[in-house]
């Protein structure tokens, strides 16, 4: 597959000379064009650095390596059978049979897990969306950490990444606009705040089995409704008390924003409160029959 920034294979590595390990799939990442971009292949090193200071967590996707010998450089990642979240949203409800609500709670718990893991590192992801969450044994794991930081600063793949969709690019930087928090729009510095505020627009892609935030508006309408103080519409299915915690994922002051850790707990207790009420429905329709 391949994205904005590179190119990802499904490969077979073999460590049998090196570490008598039996050889295993793993996924390989490449840029698209090293020779042309040589900035490119700084900023997949640059990924590896992060992936290696944050360290494992049962929520990332896991470094394997970097093989730097040879042209292109080549990432090795953990291999996510499951691939990316979104496309697991979207076909579930193509078949006509979405993932339960109580699931996509899990989901968000997991997530919210990893990037808990991610701030306490002082990591900020910068690009926190549905596609950008992997799937494996049944578990979320938070992938391309392409964007993230220890704090601010231009991105060196920035024109890339204005040439995917998902991106807008403006005078000021580039972004993707349906997940960005207004403040990170206007001044292109982003915190664990604007991580939060994207959290909560990932929670909607949950709950609207992959949609696209704001679907219909366009992306200079989204940046205009909430900069100016409008908020993404209720989902089908949502909760009031969940919507309430979307709606403090997007407070306009940064420091009312839920911390990672609050959001963990709150989807742990919103996961079994589904799930009790999963089997009390259960329980009814089967005293009824």
């Amino acid at each position: 597959g391949s994205g904005a920034f590179g190119e990802v294979y499904k490969a077979q590595l073999d460590e049998s000379y090196t570490r008598n390990a039996p050889e295993y799939t793993v996924a390989a990442k490449t840029v698209l064009d090293a020779k042309a971009s040589p900035e490119a292949s700084s900023e997949l090193l640059a990924e590896a650095g992060v992936m290696a200071s944050v360290g494992k967590h049962p929520n990332l996707v896991s470094l394997i390596g970097v093989i730097t010998r040879g042209d292109p450089l080549v990432l090795i990642l953990q291999f996510c059978s499951q691939g990316e979240l979104l496309g697991m949203l979207k076909k579930a409800a193509a078949e006509g049979e979405p993932i339960s609500i109580m699931d996509k709670m899990q989901m968000a718990r997991e997530v919210a897990q990893g990037m808990d893991h991610l701030s306490k590192n002082h990591f900020i992801h910068r690009d926190l969306a549905c596609r950008n969450v992997l799937y494996a044994d049944g578990t979320c794991k938070i992938a391309d950490f392409g964007l993230s930081r220890g704090g601010g600063g231009e991105d060196a793949s920035a024109e890339d990444a204005a040439q995917h969709e998902d991106y807008y690019k403006s005078s000021a930087g580039v972004f993707p606009v349906r997940w960005t928090a207004p403040e990170a729009m206007e001044t292109l510095r982003f915190t664990v705040a604007s991580d939060v505020w994207s959290f909560g627009i990932l929670v909607v892609e949950l709950l609207n089995n992959g949609e696209s935030p704001y679907y219909g508006m366009s992306n200079p309408d989204v940046m205009k409704m909430t900069m100016s103080g409008g908020r993404h519409a209720k989902p089908p299915l949502c909760s009031n008390r969940l919507f309430s915690w979307l709606l403090k994922c997007w407070d306009e002051n940064t420091a009312e924003r839920p911390s990672f850790s609050q959001l963990t707990t709150a989807f742990k207790d919103m996961y079994s409160t589904s799930s009790t009420s999963t089997d009390a429905n259960a329980a009814r329709v089967e005293a009824a029959t």
